[in-house]
C-alpha cells in the first residue's frame, strides 16, 4: 500500500470512536478487501485487524520496525484492541493482542499489489474517476 493511504487510515483509526465511530466510510472495507494469504484453518485474527495494528504502529505511533509494532501492541488498551477489531476472549474477558510474529509473517505474505489496489479502490473526494468528479 502506498505510504500515504496507510497514514491517513492508520490516523483515522487511532482517533476514530469506539467501533470506529468516525472513521470514513468504506476504511475497514478496503482493509477486508485485502486477499488473506493464510490457510483458513488456525486463523484467530482476521487480516484487517492485523493490517490496521500494524498501520497505525508505523504510521499514528510512529515506529518503523515490526518489533517495535509487537511491543505497541502489546501495551495497547482494550479499548484501542476493539477499536483495531481484535477478537474477543470470552473466557479471559479481554481483547487479544496478536504477537510480533503473527504480524511479521502475515505482512511478510501479503501480495503488494492487492494492497496497493484496496487503497485506491475507494475515490477520494475531488478526484477524477473515469471522466468524472468523485
Amino acid at each position: 500500500m502506498p505510504a500515504l493511504s496507510l497514514s491517513r487510515v492508520g490516523a483515522r483509526v487511532v482517533e476514530s470512536g469506539a467501533d470506529g465511530v468516525g472513521l470514513p466510510a468504506g476504511a475497514w472495507q478496503r482493509l477486508e478487501a485485502l486477499p488473506d494469504p493464510r490457510s483458513p484453518q488456525g486463523r484467530v485474527y482476521p487480516l484487517a485487524c492485523l493490517v490496521a495494528v500494524a498501520v497505525c504502529a508505523f504510521t499514528a505511533a510512529g515506529h518503523d520496525r515490526l518489533t517495535a509494532v509487537g511491543q505497541w501492541v502489546k501495551r495497547a488498551s482494550q479499548a484501542d484492541l476493539a477499536r483495531l477489531r481484535a477478537p474477543f476472549d470470552p473466557l479471559a474477558g479481554r481483547y487479544r493482542a496478536p504477537d510480533e510474529k503473527t504480524i511479521r509473517v502475515v505482512l511478510d505474505r501479503l501480495d503488494p499489489r492487492a494492497g496497493r489496489g484496496a487503497a485506491r479502490s475507494a475515490p477520494t473526494p475531488g478526484r477524477r474517476v473515469a471522466g468524472r468528479r468523485a
